[in-house]
């Protein structure tokens, strides 16, 4: 790589350290290059795991941000079809059912037409959009609207909680680096997800393994607490501490 890009490199993590989010053509004026070649270096920084590409721009992955849902959206797609293509064998006829906000868990809205007389319960506008095609009872949890989430969140949804009893509960996460269980970008998510686990007979996480890298503010639970785990890969380093079940899809 020549020295210059990778100079130019260092000047957008800078960038983005700094401001959290940019567009081209701002990243562009201030390196004083070409909106194409900013282009390149976004796809190659998000290649690299640093930034998450959005419409016009970038945002830092690792930062402290709530990602919108419509970012996470976009990535790994493919996994994240194949992990709730395994998820679905867990959930069974008549069963109450929790999905939370996770862009992993959105498969499964159309998948759930597999099942039948499910009550699905979840705080996600999404998650509620997809399985309005389903012919299964669905319940929104209330509560105040989170923009970028595009969930509800607060202490209306925790209370709404409180009056179910789960046969199963799906849970993705923000990221698990140096922690021993998943972690959360925000706060809320924290006393939501544990509220929901306390009363679920069958907790399943779900993630792409590129979540065992990425840092999160606040953690939620243990890996321990959950009966199952779903995830394309377990990093070598990281197997045999993991003391729960685990899925790997792919890997059969």
């Amino acid at each position: 790589m020549e020295k210059s890009t990778e100079r130019r490199h260092e000047e957008i993590r800078k960038y983005l350290l700094a401001y959290e989010r940019a567009s081209v053509n701002e990243i562009a004026r201030v390196l004083d290059v070409t909106p194409e070649t900013i282009r390149k270096d976004f796809s190659f920084l998000e290649n690299k795991g640093f930034l998450f590409r959005t419409h016009g721009g970038a945002v830092l992955r690792n930062s402290n941000v709530d990602i919108p849902l419509n970012i996470r959206t976009q990535e790994k797609m493919d996994i994240k079809r194949l992990i709730c293509s395994k998820v679905i064998n867990y959930i069974d006829n008549d069963n109450v059912v929790f999905i939370d906000p996770s862009s992993t868990a959105l498969p499964l809205g159309r998948l759930i037409c597999l099942k039948k007389n499910l009550l699905l319960i979840t705080n996600c506008f999404d998650m509620v959009s997809i399985a309005a095609e389903s012919k299964h009872e669905i319940i929104m949890l209330g509560g105040s609207y989170s923009k970028t989430g595009k969930r509800t969140q607060g202490h209306f949804v925790t209370d709404m909680i409180s009056k179910f009893s789960f046969d199963v509960a799906i849970f993705g996460l923000d990221g698990s680096e140096g922690l021993d269980g998943p972690g959360t970008q925000t706060e809320d998510a924290v006393f939501t997800n544990m509220a929901v686990m306390k009363r679920s007979k069958r907790n399943v996480l779900i993630m792409d393994s590129s979540k065992f890298t990425r840092p999160a503010r606040f953690q939620y639970a243990q890996f321990s607490d959950f009966d199952l785990l779903v995830t394309d890969k377990v990093p070598d380093q990281l197997k045999g501490k993991i003391n729960t079940t685990v899925i790997e899809v792919g890997s059969e």
